[in-house]
């Protein structure tokens, strides 16, 4: 049977080489551009979400943004695609819903990019880096039962062996909403794979393989939870039985 919770971004940096070192030292290259958001959820009553950008760094960027295509079909549309971002001056991009109709009964989930190109480097021998952030990007449709805040506390888990016969985690979400990790434990464990369990999507599942030696035995599962204002929940503990 399937155990319910006691109780209740994502940034990531892909550097792209513009130029390449031909002799002596290169400079390191920080991210310069900051975006003021860890995720935009863009409410089905609304016309617009919006979030701002601001350059850090003493010299100007080209801003380049958009929304990830899904299936070949553009939901979201991101202004301005591209913009020049002075030193010190902040932006504001605006997601507006294209004509692609999408699920009303559950939050549907996009992959926002913002990426901060630099102006070609004065002196030779400089390794310059783009730096590209990706945040997700929830689209949460008008009547919806309950609220996001509670979707957490609503998640069942069940311990069972998966296809290869190791012990494993499921997870299951019963609410219209996304439930995104923290960061998750078993019996005060992490492993690589607990850690690349991110999220678990409306009415559907998530299995993760546990830590080994815990065949046969209860499994204490700590976690916690991000937010709409992407802050981090208090660790919630669930004792799961096999």
């Amino acid at each position: 049977m399937f155990a319910k919770s006691l109780h209740s971004s994502n940034r990531w940096i892909a550097a792209f080489l513009l130029g390449l070192s031909m002799a002596g030292a290169m400079m390191p290259a920080d991210a310069g551009v900051i975006v003021g958001a860890t995720r935009v959820i863009y409410r089905g009553q609304d016309k617009e979400a919006s979030f701002f950008i601001k350059n850090t760094d003493s010299v100007p960027f080209v801003v380049q943004a958009w929304v990830d295509a899904t299936e070949g079909r553009r939901q979201f549309i991101l202004t301005p695609p591209l913009s020049r971002l002075d030193p010190g001056r902040q932006n504001t991009l605006r997601v507006f819903h294209g004509r692609e109709p999408l699920p009303t009964d559950r939050e549907s989930m996009f992959w926002l990019n913002v990426k901060e190109i630099p102006e070609a480097p004065a002196k030779p021998n400089v390794l310059q880096l783009a730096v590209h952030t990706r945040i997700k990007l929830f689209y949460r449709p008008v009547e919806l039962k309950g609220e996001a805040s509670d979707a957490a506390a609503a998640l069942q888990w069940k311990v069972c062996p998966d296809k290869n016969g190791n012990q494993s985690l499921r997870i299951h979400n019963s609410t219209p909403y996304y439930v995104t990790f923290g960061g998750l434990q078993a019996n005060g464990q992490r492993t690589e794979d607990l850690d690349k369990l991110e999220y678990v999507p409306p009415y559907g599942d998530a299995q993760v393989q546990l830590p080994s030696g815990l065949a046969g035995k209860s499994v204490q599962v700590t976690y916690t939870t991000i937010n709409d204002f992407g802050g981090t929940s208090s660790p919630a503990t669930v004792l799961v039985s096999p």
